[in-house]
This record gives structure tokens, sequence and C-alpha cells, in this order.
């Protein structure tokens, strides 16, 4: 899920700017097509999406939108309810890091009082 504006200030570095919303998309795309049915490429916002969805349906979520903290707790209200309950499921996310405090604390306040918060590489949650 990607809405592909290009720059909205939320992302670090130059790469928003230089690389053209309509060509991201499209190199997304051309991935996406090995997956089959199995996976979807949805140009809109993540609450768009999350709203056509029935709650306990999906297996993962995996969150990189909009980097701010608020954006970030959104995410995370919007789709946990999304998650199926009857099996064991993925929450990841990207750009856990110093240089974006506010996914560092949504996602310590979503964890709160759970399992540990597992960090890999590429600031990977």
């Amino acid at each position: 899920v990607d809405p592909y504006l290009g720059d909205d200030g939320t992302f670090p570095g130059h790469f928003s700017r230089d690389l053209h919303p309509e060509i991201a998309f499209h190199q997304a795309a051309s991935i996406y097509e090995s997956f089959g049915e199995r996976a979807m490429l949805l140009p809109t916002t993540s609450s768009e999406v999350a709203g056509s969805l029935a709650n306990h349906t999906v297996d993962a979520v995996f969150i990189d939108g909009c980097h701010l903290y608020s954006c970030v707790k959104t995410d995370f209200q919007t789709w946990m309810p999304k998650l199926r309950n009857d099996a064991e499921v993925l929450v990841a996310g990207h750009d856990f890091s110093p240089q974006w405090p506010g996914v560092v604390q949504a996602v310590h306040e979503e964890r709160t009082g759970q399992r540990d918060v597992t960090i890999s590489t590429d600031w990977l949650f």
C-alpha cells in the first residue's frame, strides 16, 4: 500500500524528490507481478485499504509509510485489528532508528508489556 505521492516531507534524503512517483510505482509493480495473486500493490492510502478489509483476516503487516509519530501510531491502530487471532502473525516495519524517533516511540508503545522488539539490519523491526 503506497499512494505514490512523491515528496511529502516524511522521507529522509533526496530519494522521494529524485524518483518520480509513477516510475516508482511501475518499478514496484514489476516486482509484484512474480507473486501473482499472492501479493497486491495498491496505489492508495493505508487507511483506505484497511477500511475495505474485515478484521482478523491478515497474516502480516509491514509498517513503512509516513515516518512521523502520529502516522505510525495511526497505522498500528488501523492495522492491528486486521491481524488474524487464530494463528501466529507477523508485525514488522522499517526505519526503527534515531533518525525517526516517532517510529521508535510508536513501536515501543505498541509493544509495552508484550514481547521484545527485535531489530534487524537496515533498521527493520
